[in-house]
């Protein structure tokens, strides 16, 4: 009996230090693309998404930072050969994004800053027949699209340049330059508040799987790429995801947390219990932990400072 206790705690352990693994060590966590700023006909993303169950309804998220904003600097372009401007999102000086071959209306008030990363959402359905568009968790802009449209499946999506034909025919002008993260099309419309938590915890948030992913950032990772397209760092880290607690205090329960355990209390209440391991004693809540995990445990009792979250990024990188 003692004999299966112990093998059902090494099972638990080794099962909790795989979800950890596969939740910190994701293939596409912290990988952005980067496109040259010097304009290029060579440089872009191409694939063929399979868009059968966006036809009526669909939302596109992305973080993307412009290297340069002159021009028509579009980094989403999806097209079929009846309509090439499916879907186009930019930041054009007389409009942002297109949907269904119409520009939406163009607004004064936006400020596309070069350099800096924004949040970005378009988001559409057939039953409201609404299109908007949402940047930096706000409502830009939007439109009424004509009753019984529905988007073609079996387009081109291309990431860096907009198509005027499909697969090719580009413009000068039209080149992006910059970098692209998280992007994900979802198979259902987001709402309004769903697009403000996805801006306010940020691009190094490791949030939970959003339902209804259709196509992920790792799909656009692995798509195929041409010219000087290349995988940089986002500049995210393990450790971003203490910023979520700051001014708590390390606990075996917190790291326990993070690890993607259950903390067996709220996320907003992570305060060690009677009888929980105190600093530097290496064995934890579950009785294992991983490598940045191990290294947590010696700060535990103390509080979560921007001070502690930089010293462990400088001198512990994962």
């Amino acid at each position: 009996r003692v004999r299966g206790l112990l093998d059902m705690k090494l099972f638990s352990c080794i099962t909790s230090l795989l979800l950890a693994a596969s939740a910190i060590r994701d293939s596409s966590y912290n990988k952005a693309l980067q496109f040259p700023r010097e304009a290029s006909f060579d440089h872009y993303v191409i694939f063929k998404p399979d868009f059968s169950e966006v036809q009526d309804e669909i939302s596109i998220c992305s973080w993307v930072k412009f290297y340069r904003t002159d021009g028509q600097r579009n980094w989403f372009s999806y097209g079929v050969e009846q309509n090439l401007n499916m879907i186009m999102l930019g930041c054009r000086p007389r409009y942002y994004a297109a949907f269904l071959a119409k520009s939406l209306p163009s607004n004064s008030n936006l400020n596309f800053s070069p350099y800096l990363w924004q949040h970005q959402c378009l988001i559409w359905d057939a039953v409201s027949e609404h299109v908007e568009l949402f940047l930096n968790g706000k409502r830009a802009t939007g439109d009424v699209t004509p009753s019984g449209s529905r988007l073609s499946a079996g387009g081109t999506l291309v990431l860096g340049l907009e198509q005027d034909c499909v697969g090719g025919c580009w413009e000068k002008g039209e080149e992006f330059g910059g970098e692209i993260y998280g992007l994900q099309i979802l198979k259902r419309r987001l709402t309004p508040p769903e697009i403000k938590e996805m801006h306010d915890a940020g691009m190094c948030d490791r949030a939970a799987s959003v339902p209804g992913v259709v196509i992920a950032w790792k799909d656009f990772l692995g798509a195929e790429r041409h010219g000087n397209v290349r995988e940089i760092s986002a500049g995210c880290s393990v450790w971003d995801r203490l910023n979520d607690f700051v001014g708590q205090v390390v606990s075996p329960a917190l790291i326990t947390y993070l690890e993607g355990g259950s903390q067996g209390e709220d996320k907003g209440s992570a305060k060690p219990s009677k009888g929980k391991k105190k600093r530097g004693d290496k064995k934890s809540a579950t009785g294992c932990r991983s490598d940045w995990g191990k290294i947590l445990e010696y700060f535990i009792d103390q509080k979560i400072s921007e001070q502690l979250i930089s010293h462990l990024k400088r001198h512990h990188q994962f």
